[in-house]
């Protein structure tokens, strides 16, 4: 299992620079908008008959978002990141109300990369922390508000002096209470986590205008 404590010290080092910076560094901003794809995202649904647990995933889906930018140092950027989707539940029980219930994901994280590569196409290694919204559409089960960090590459291509085509592959980690409960009612909870992490992994492009 994946050391939450690890990651969130490793991420801290990436994110605490650029934002100190961010107060007196006069360059250009960046700001990106992007569409993407997410992948992933299981949850637990226990029946409250038999007791059976039961896979509750999420449908892998198109997302949105934009990125906003700033330099602080030796080609490195703080970055503050807002990603969402909306998905459906998908349950192997059959007789699960939430098989076609509705639900928002929006991740909101505050980090920064680093260049890792010079070349026809520079790598950069990005990072980041902040908080996981998981609002079901139905008005009936309470959202949810957690903690999560993020880890992954991107590259920038040039078109000029103003515009670049901007590809990222990230991976988030939403924490939680192992076997926690969400989404409940006063019918009870739909949903579970059996570990620490939550996992969510999303392929995102966007056109980069520095301004």
């Amino acid at each position: 299992m994946i050391k939450a404590p690890a990651l969130s010290c490793f991420l801290s080092a990436l994110v605490l620079s650029p934002l100190c910076a961010l107060a007196h560094d006069d360059q250009k901003l960046e700001f990106t908008p992007f569409v993407g794809y997410r992948l992933d995202g299981d949850f637990e649904q226990t029946d409250p008959l038999t007791g059976t647990e039961t896979e509750l995933s999420l449908k892998d889906k198109s997302s949105y978002g934009f990125i906003i930018a700033w330099p602080y140092s030796d080609q490195r950027q703080g970055e503050f990141l807002i990603s969402h989707y909306q998905t459906d539940f998908t349950s192997h029980n059959p007789v699960s109300f939430s098989a076609n219930n509705k639900i928002d994901v929006t991740y909101m994280q505050v980090g920064g990369n680093v260049p890792l590569t010079h070349g026809l196409v520079p790598l950069s290694l990005s990072g980041g922390l902040g908080l996981t919204y998981l609002a079901p559409k139905s008005s009936r089960f309470d959202s949810e508000s957690k903690f999560s960090i993020n880890l992954g590459l991107q590259t920038k291509l040039p078109i000029n002096e103003q515009l670049a085509f901007r590809i990222d592959a990230r991976v988030f980690a939403t924490l939680f209470d192992s076997d926690g409960e969400l989404f409940c009612s006063e019918q009870g909870c739909i949903a579970s986590v059996s570990s620490d992490l939550w996992l969510q992994g999303e392929i995102t492009a966007g056109l980069s205008v520095s301004f």
